[in-house]
């Protein structure tokens, strides 16, 4: 029984072993591979948009369809793994790719046939269904532009709609309203534009870390205690050349280790929604600049926000639409096998744990590997705090928000159960991660080591 929990995966060390010993370094040629294996989907999706009274009849074959597709990406995921020690995080994106696509492979073949849904129609009525078919495998966020007026509307709201061909708001309250109507060319400059500012952006934390610390947090190694050892040996001076130019140590302004701390968690928290959000944007910009996808189809972000969450709740209701979509799949599933209510004392905790098991699958393929006690706690904890502001507003009939309400979101994210999920991160090398091949990031981490948070040895 002891064999079954053993870390870092427990029952699936199986697959994790295969993966480690047996899978190739993954390179350009491997998209072909990995592209065969979504044939199946796209098939799956043609089919769901049949004509609706077919929809139910394409089941067994969009089952059959999922199977195979499912086994032959399976085989495909344990076949590759990025290698080099400084992209191990690179694993985990594989492996979330992987998930989410299998989630998508089991709800095509399990739906009864969904063209009559917003999420499924996705502007049908401009595009052919070979390519209807083709933007529901990619649309992972089910966003849709529609072109018709809704019935509530007033004929002169409808006509001002019409006349600028913008969508109408999407059936997720999360995603903004957009009126775009600028050309295509400004738009996907902005796109590209904004996906490398944030990938440098990201790139650049990461290399001001592995900077500060290249024998502790920037260790590609797996290592224990790894930021504790960083704050008993490293300490930051701030901007010495204009607070101390002569260097006499009197007026010297010198980082406290919990400020240090929380920059840390501040860089690696924010490194991963760059990253996800810049390659977002440069697909979004590909995408508009084929000609293929409406502007406004682009418009809606991967993320919220979540900055300006007030709450823990309105943080998560913001973070991250794709991986949402599948947490609710598997838990509104789980619930209805097992027969129970969907309310919010079980969709919170279940959503979380849901989520945290999931990260922990996406990292099947890394080596060295995040604890998963950490990975899962970090998981729990953000459970427990939402779990309390809902127990606020069942107590008060008000939702935590405002100053407060900020001042206990961030707090609470990056004072307590961030930690959890850093110190695995850092703890595993990742912090070594080098997303692109370029100087420029760590040119820009030179700098500000140099002359805003000058490191020194205790």
């Amino acid at each position: 029984m002891s064999s079954f929990f053993a870390p870092p995966f427990g029952p699936l060390n199986g697959i994790h072993y295969l993966i480690q010993h047996h899978a190739r370094p993954l390179k350009a040629s491997s998209a072909v591979d990995l592209l065969e294996a979504l044939i199946p989907l796209y098939a799956q999706a043609f089919l769901l948009l049949s004509p609706s009274f077919l929809g139910p009849s394409t089941r067994l074959l969009r089952a059959t369809l999922g199977l195979v597709g499912i086994l032959s990406l399976t085989n495909q995921f344990m076949s590759w793994r990025v290698v080099p020690p400084g992209a191990n995080a690179l694993n985990t994106t594989l492996g979330s790719l992987y998930v989410h696509t299998v989630l998508k492979y089991a709800w095509f073949a399990l739906a009864p046939g969904a063209t009559d849904t917003l999420m499924f129609r996705a502007g049908r009525k401009r595009r052919s269904r070979a390519f209807a078919a083709l933007d529901l495998c990619l649309n992972s966020r089910y966003t849709y532009v529609e072109f018709e007026p809704r019935e509530e509307e007033s004929e002169k709201a409808a006509a001002g709609r019409r006349s600028s061909r913008s969508p109408s708001p999407p059936d997720r309250p999360t995603f903004p309203y957009t009126l775009s109507t600028a050309s295509r060319a400004p738009v996907v400059m902005r796109h590209l534009l904004l996906g490398f500012l944030q990938i440098l952006a990201a790139d650049t934390l990461l290399a001001i870390v592995r900077a500060a610390g290249p024998s502790t947090l920037g260790d590609p190694n797996s290592a224990q205690g790894k930021i504790a050892t960083f704050l008993a040996t490293t300490g930051f001076e701030v901007i010495p050349g204009i607070i101390d130019p002569c260097g006499l140590n009197e007026n010297r302004v010198e980082l406290r280790q919990s400020v240090i701390e929380v920059l840390i968690t501040l860089a690696l928290g924010a490194a991963p929604y760059l990253t996800m959000n810049g390659l977002y944007r440069l697909a979004a910009g590909l995408a508009i600049g084929s000609r293929l996808w409406e502007v406004e189809s682009w418009e809606p972000d991967l993320f919220d926000s979540p900055w300006a969450a007030d709450s823990l709740l309105d943080f998560w209701r913001r973070w991250h639409g794709i991986n949402k979509h599948d947490h609710a799949l598997l838990r509104d599933t789980l619930l209805d096998v097992a027969g129970l209510p969907h309310t919010p004392f079980l969709t919170i905790p279940i959503t979380f744990i849901i989520s945290g098991l999931l990260h922990i699958v996406y990292q099947l393929g890394m080596n060295p590997v995040p604890a998963a006690t950490k990975v899962g706690g970090f998981f729990v904890a953000c459970a427990v705090g939402t779990f309390v502001e809902y127990s606020v507003y069942r107590a008060t009939g008000s939702y935590v928000g405002g100053i407060i309400g900020r001042v206990w979101t961030w707090s609470f994210l990056y004072l307590a159960a961030g930690r959890y999920i850093v110190d695995a991160w850092v703890d595993a090398g990742v912090a070594a991660t080098r997303l692109a091949e370029d100087d420029w990031a760590d040119a820009l981490a030179v700098w500000i080591l140099k002359y805003v948070l000058v490191p020194y040895a205790k």
